[in-house]
């Protein structure tokens, strides 16, 4: 389904490649991939490289030139290149990697090739660093995906993971197969604790969303008990009559015992 592209790669990025490869190899050595190959088989690790575009309104865009997907055992399922659809005002090569070049001649990025990420995409948990701007530039709904990003996950700051992290991430000129393997590294190395710490803040948003329900339904059941305007003033109205009522009974009897006193006064 997918042509496998092999991009012509800088001493830089490959040394990278390299590098990650080795340290991927020697932690497997150490500590054996846990779970099943139905486990691993659902997991792919992705970084995108965007250009800067300008929509069809003026608006300044970052659209998708370059996508990598990695499986779990470090293959590259799909290295593409893609010519956004909008205009590019600037290709920012320093970062992205991207020049005119490369692109001119690749496919446009469009429905179609959007609908074979998804075919890809199905079933399976997404790892990354930032997913949120990849998914973007794939429009894509981050929500509507099992991801794990990187960026999110805390504790990755406080060890060796953030220095991992800094080298790949942060330096120099990015490369999206580089970044796609440096976030497979990282998952696997500290898989158990990322997928603990996703459990905490799906439970947590379980129990908040509980917590917004329970507030729905009570502040619908206090609005329900409360009166309406129009429902108070007919309860008033009714309760205005009711006392006119009273009185005039009280009435009534006032004058029906005078009658008798004034009767018995009489008879005497």
């Amino acid at each position: 389904m997918f042509n496998k592209v092999q991009p012509k790669q800088g001493a830089q990025e490959t040394q990278k490649i390299q590098t990650i490869t080795e340290a991927m190899q020697n932690f497997d050595v150490r500590f054996p991939v846990p779970g099943s190959q139905n486990q691993t088989g659902s997991i792919l690790a992705i970084d995108c490289e965007m250009v800067e575009c300008e929509n069809e309104i003026g608006a300044s865009v970052q659209m998708l030139a370059r996508i990598t997907v990695v499986n779990y055992n470090g293959y590259v399922v799909l290295d593409q290149y893609y010519k956004p659809r909008f205009k590019v005002i600037n290709y920012i090569t320093r970062i992205s990697g991207i020049t005119p070049q490369i692109i001119k001649d690749k496919p446009v990025y469009n429905d179609f090739e959007k609908s074979k990420l998804q075919l890809l995409f199905k079933d399976k948990t997404i790892i990354g660093h930032t997913l949120k701007s990849d998914f973007d530039a794939m429009e894509f709904n981050l929500e509507d995906y099992q991801t794990r990003d990187l960026m999110k996950v805390d504790f990755l700051k406080l060890d060796e993971g953030s220095r991992f992290k800094k080298d790949v991430f942060e330096q120099g000129q990015h490369s999206s197969e580089v970044d796609a393997r440096a976030a497979l590294f990282i998952f696997r190395k500290f898989r158990n604790e990322i997928n603990l710490y996703y459990k905490q803040l799906d439970w947590e948003k379980d129990k908040q969303q509980k917590q917004n329900s329970k507030s729905a339904k009570k502040n619908q059941k206090k609005q329900q008990k409360v009166p309406s305007k129009q429902q108070r003033s007919k309860k008033s109205d009714n309760s205005k009559q009711q006392n006119e009522k009273s009185q005039e009974g009280q009435d009534t009897r006032k004058v029906q015992i005078q009658k008798k006193a004034i009767s018995k006064k009489k008879s005497q």
